[in-house]
C-alpha cells in the first residue's frame, strides 16, 4: 500500500535520485514479502496434502539416486555419497520422503555457500536395533553450523535463521512431521563453524518367511 501511494505521486513530476533509492527499497520489500508468501503457501499446502501418509515399500538407495537426477547442485560443491547394497527396504511415503531429503540437502547446500572445500556427505546404511532393523540416512555438511543457543528450536514451526527469500521456517518442521509420522526419528548434531549432520532413522520392511528384499514392484518412483 505504501509503495502504491508512493508510485502514484510520480505521475506528474520528475524523479530524483533520493526518491529512486526510496522506491528501490519499497520494491525490495515487495519482492521479499512475495517470496515469503510463496514459501508459506507451498509449505502449508504440503502439510495439508499429507494429512494421511501413503505407506509403501521403498528402496532408499534408488530413491536417493532419483533425487540426485533432478537436483542441480553447484559443481563447486563436492558431494560424497556412501551407500550400502545390503540395506533393507523401508516403509514410508515416497513423496514425503522425497521432500524431506530435498529439504535437508538444500539446507546443506545453503550452509556451505562460499565455504572453502565445500563438501556434503550423504550416507545410507542399515542399523540393527534388537528385534527391529532400521535404515539410517545421514546428511552432513562442513558449513557454518548451527549456534548452540538455537539448535533445539530448529524443528519448531516458523523458526528460521534464513533470509526471507530462502524460507519461512516450515521446511525442517515438515521434515520432522513426516519422518515421525512414518515411525522414524530425525536428529541433528552441529558444531558452529564446523558443520551439521542430520540423521534420519526409518523402520525397515520386515522380511516374510522365505521372502526376498529384491522386489522390483516394491519401489514406486
Amino acid at each position: 500500500e505504501r509503495a502504491t501511494r508512493y508510485l502514484s505521486s510520480f505521475r506528474d513530476r520528475s524523479v530524483g535520485e533520493s526518491e529512486l533509492a526510496k522506491l528501490k527499497g519499497y520494491l525490495q520489500i515487495i519482492e521479499e514479502e512475495a517470496f515469503r508468501c510463496k514459501h508459506v503457501t507451498a509449505d502449508i499446502l504440503s502439510l495439508s496434502q499429507k494429512d494421511g501418509l501413503e505407506i509403501t515399500v521403498i528402496d532408499l538407495n534408488r530413491l536417493m539416486e532419483a533425487i540426485f537426477e533432478f537436483m542441480n547442485i553447484n559443481k563447486s560443491i563436492r558431494v560424497v555419497r556412501e551407500t550400502d547394497d545390503s540395506c533393507p527396504f523401508i516403509l514410508g511415503d515416497i513423496n514425503a520422503l522425497r521432500q524431506v531429503f530435498v529439504n535437508l540437502i538444500t539446507n546443506a547446500v545453503d550452509a556451505v555457500e562460499e565455504r572453502m572445500e565445500a563438501t556434503i556427505w550423504i550416507r545410507v546404511k542399515p542399523v540393527n536395533g534388537g528385534d527391529s532393523s532400521f535404515v539410517c540416512v545421514e546428511i552432513e555438511d562442513n558449513g557454518i553450523g548451527i549456534p548452540d543457543a538455537i539448535v533445539d528450536k530448529i524443528f519448531e514451526p516458523f523458526y528460521t535463521t534464513k533470509e526471507s527469500k530462502k524460507g519461512i521456517g516450515l521446511g525442517l518442521y515438515l521434515c520432522y512431521y513426516f519422518v515421525t509420522n512414518m515411525g522414524g526419528t530425525l536428529g541433528v548434531e552441529s558444531k558452529p563453524g564446523s558443520g551439521t549432520t542430520f540423521s534420519i532413522l526409518l523402520p525397515a520392511k520386515k522380511k516374510l518367511e522365505g521372502g526376498s528384499d529384491d522386489d522390483p514392484h516394491s519401489y514406486r518412483r
